[in-house]
């Protein structure tokens, strides 16, 4: 138990800290990796279920520590993959989505265009003219709103970062006001941010979905999942960078919580960490990096050391964070629509957003159910042969959180009332089911939000950086981490210098 001296300890070992920890020991810095799950990826990988063996079950608790999405996307991961040495092999791809509003029984499909806030659509006419009739807009002013919602979003993407950034306290609430002249391409616009979900959707950040609508690399080279032997959905990608830092002789403390990140002067020294048994071990360092989120920063360290909104920046963040519902089911077989008797095609219609609403108003997003994979779906290692594995989220976005259990169960199985109806035989398909309930933190609401985030490196103490998901940048949010770790891991090489095996 004895203190160890590395050039950079890692406290998480969530997405982020798996990316710093990879590249880092490659390019030669010695590198601990210390994290209190005993597994490489954190909250951000999957667990095998202990009650039903082969079902993978992604954890994604999305608080912050290890944001990602139901799968691992392009962009910025593809990128760390590059950067650590690593090949990736996949499994799955994107799917398409369903627009459904239960409420009026309304169903628009080949929706990906709009609810992804691409610009690339082959038709975006013709998914916001969809849009507009699922919005309840009468059906002689259709093409009409729709031209005027292309003009508008249009307008919005061809504006550069620097507007961007300009804008990113503005709210659409506002903007649309004073910019869009038809009242139905307003609500219309307003719906599409529902969608994404951003609810309430007047509170939307202008310059946030600018950078949304330009979607970078995220969106173009989504892939899929990483394989890995022995294991399932997201693990596969963190078992990935695991090995790449043990290969690269990088170490990874598991089961060991950090409790305190040490300082002298308001320089970096160290980190302590503390196991199950609460025995104590000292990293010597003189980089700390942590993918917790911002607002653990206060925890681990003298706040009087932060810079001097820190604090009251990392609170006003979390304060967007939500609690979220859900219910997971193994299915023997897919279900069948009841609209055409034919069963469903799982694959292609991996994802079914929710909005509920009368006609003339605003529907409100209400949640979100899919099939995460199987043997035929996004990811078949998520089950075991032949089987699916269905997931119905309700995230209690925007004006309430969930009080209790009781409460967020009622707005789940609400959802599932609708879906027993969309499908004709569905309780005939279930092996086994769960509820699920994340009280805090389960949902980064502050993606697409009017607010300022932190920046990775912490001004005031040398050598201390966060590769989190609570970080500045313009990803999308599910690749907002790896966008951290990887200027995270540029600014250690240019504030640090050589690793110690390269000194004389």
């Amino acid at each position: 138990m004895a203190n160890s001296k590395y050039d950079v300890v890692v406290a998480g070992g969530a997405l982020g800290g798996l990316i710093c920890a990879a590249i880092l020991s490659k390019r030669g810095y010695k590198v601990a990796l210390v994290d209190e799950i005993n597994q490489p990826g954190s909250r951000a990988g999957a667990i095998e279920s202990s009650e039903h063996k082969g079902y993978w079950i992604n954890m994604s608790r999305r608080d912050g520590h290890g944001i990602i999405d139901g799968a691992i996307h392009g962009g910025n991961t593809a990128r760390a993959f590059e950067l650590a040495g690593i090949k990736p092999d996949y499994e799955g791809q994107s799917p398409s989505w369903r627009i459904h509003n239960p409420v009026l029984g309304t169903v628009v499909e080949s929706f990906i265009g709009v609810s992804m806030g691409e610009m690339t659509s082959p038709d975006p006419l013709k998914d916001y003219r969809e849009l507009a009739l699922v919005s309840g807009v009468p059906a002689d002013r259709v093409n009409d709103v729709a031209a005027a919602v292309n003009t508008a979003l249009t307008r919005l993407a061809a504006m550069g970062e620097e507007q961007a950034w300009l804008l990113i306290e503005e709210t659409f609430g506002g903007w649309l006001k004073r910019n869009v002249e038809d009242h139905h391409a307003r609500q219309v616009i307003l719906q599409m941010l529902e969608t994404q979900p951003s609810s309430p959707a007047e509170q939307t950040s202008v310059g946030r979905f600018i950078f949304h609508l330009k979607g970078g690399a995220y969106q173009k080279n989504a892939v899929g999942y990483p394989k890995y032997p022995g294991v399932g959905g997201l693990q596969g990608a963190m078992s990935l960078f695991a090995d790449a830092i043990k290969s690269n002789g990088g170490e990874i403390w598991l089961g060991w919580k950090p409790a305190e990140i040490l300082t002298e002067r308001r320089r970096v020294t160290g980190l302590v960490a503390i196991n199950e048994t609460s025995f104590v071990k000292t990293f010597e360092a003189r980089v700390v990096i942590t993918d917790l989120p911002c607002w653990d920063l206060p925890t681990l360290l003298d706040p009087e050391l932060l810079p001097h909104d820190f604090v009251t920046m990392a609170e006003n963040i979390k304060s967007y964070t939500v609690s979220c519902a859900g219910w997971w089911a193994g299915l023997k077989r897919p279900p069948t629509l009841r609209s055409t008797g034919q069963k469903e095609d799982v694959y292609k219609w991996a994802w079914n957003r929710m909005i509920r609403g009368e006609a003339g108003e605003r529907k409100v997003y209400s949640g979100i159910w899919g099939f995460m994979g199987g043997s035929r779906g996004m990811a078949p290692s998520i089950a075991p042969a032949d089987k699916h594995l269905m997931v119905v989220w309700r995230p209690s976005f925007g004006e309430f959180r969930y009080r209790n259990f009781a409460e967020a169960k009622s707005y789940i199985d609400a959802n599932l009332d609708y879906i027993r109806k969309f499908y004709l035989d569905l309780d005939d398909c279930i092996e086994w089911s769960d509820y699920q309930f994340q009280t805090h933190g389960a949902w980064p609401g502050w993606h697409l939000k009017p607010i300022r985030r932190h920046p990775v490196k912490i001004s005031t103490i040398t050598g201390l950086y966060l590769a989190s998901g609570t970080a500045e940048g313009k990803g999308e949010w599910s690749d907002a981490e790896p966008e951290a770790a990887l200027a995270v891991v540029q600014l250690v090489e240019e504030d640090c210098g050589m690793p110690i095996s390269h000194r004389s």
